[in-house]
């Protein structure tokens, strides 16, 4: 696909032609998440896994029904719906923080022993930021206990360090690992005994994602949310049809949520062969719908025919 037949296949005109891809992506998820109810996963990164699938489902329903827009009627006015559009670019900032988070975990590392070293980081990190809650959120959000989390924080030390990627890294490696241990776990194996320090504005390099327009970046994303200016010019503009910038910009988050879903996926059927078999059962057209957006905004490796 070249550069010009990418944007002309990729860019929406209409919240229409957003309601409609976006549909289609969800039809997909709900397909892959209701094929996998009868399996049991065999570890709690395996479950974990299909999870993930399910939240990146929920924030692409959530997203759609925003795009319906929010009016208001009584006798003699008819308000024209306004779209909110900080919550819907906040919903697609955590989808790009998710397809990240996953990518980093499970996709980037190469060998098995890496993920579950990332993964143990990732848990003990997870865990870590719930026992600095107060105590009374502590005890809604976390029910197992501070005793649960802190046991499963040193079950995840000991984890790392029985880890054999974790013993092949260099001794000063190991050393600033453990010094981050419990408040950082976003790291990028580079050579044989060396990590990489990644965050979420460089990620995209990590993961070989392409400096498009349609996809935007964490940082511009997060300017977007700001609401002093959007939410004031979204009401005023409202029923001046050829002035609303709220379309427009719901049309360039739609396009950052359909990539960010169809990247997803693509790299959630890398780990999971039953994905990859219902994908093959779909016709030529939408297997190309579904992938559309991770062919033309990634440069790697090939993952299906």
């Amino acid at each position: 696909m070249t550069q010009k037949e990418f944007f002309k296949a990729t860019k929406f005109e209409t919240i229409c032609d957003c309601k409609r891809y976006l549909r289609m992506m969800l039809e997909f998820y709900a397909d892959l998440i209701n094929r996998g109810e009868e399996q049991e996963a065999a570890t709690s990164m395996e479950r974990d896994i299909r999870l993930w699938m399910q939240t990146m489902y929920s924030k692409g329903d959530s997203f759609l029904q925003l795009l319906d827009g929010s009016g208001y009627q009584k006798p003699g006015k008819n308000g024209r719906a306004v779209l909110d559009t900080p919550a819907l670019l906040a919903i697609v900032r955590t989808m790009y923080e998710s397809m990240a988070a996953f990518d980093m975990l499970f996709v980037v590392p190469e060998t098995q022993d890496q993920r579950e070293m990332l993964y143990s980081l990732f848990v003990a990190w997870g865990q870590t930021e719930r026992l600095r809650l107060p105590t009374k959120i502590r005890r809604d959000v976390t029910p197992q206990g501070t005793e649960d989390a802190e046991a499963e924080i040193a079950a995840c030390r000991d984890r790392i360090t029985e880890n054999p990627a974790f013993k092949k890294l260099g001794s000063e490696t190991q050393e600033a690992v453990l010094k981050d241990f419990g408040r950082w776990w976003m790291y990028r194996f580079d050579g044989i005994k060396r990590l990489e320090k990644v965050t979420m504005d460089d990620a995209d390099r990590v993961m070989l994602m392409r400096k498009t327009s349609i996809m935007g970046d964490y940082t511009y994303l997060g300017e977007l949310i700001h609401p002093s200016y959007l939410c004031l010019c979204q009401h005023s503009d409202q029923n001046k049809l050829r002035l609303r910038i709220d379309s427009k910009i719901a049309v360039h988050a739609s396009e950052c949520a359909a990539a960010f879903m169809s990247i997803f996926i693509v790299d959630f059927m890398l780990l999971n062969r039953r994905a990859r078999d219902y994908f093959a059962t779909l016709d030529d057209l939408h297997r190309r719908a579904i992938t559309m957006y991770e062919h033309a905004l990634r440069s790697r490796r090939e993952h299906m025919q």
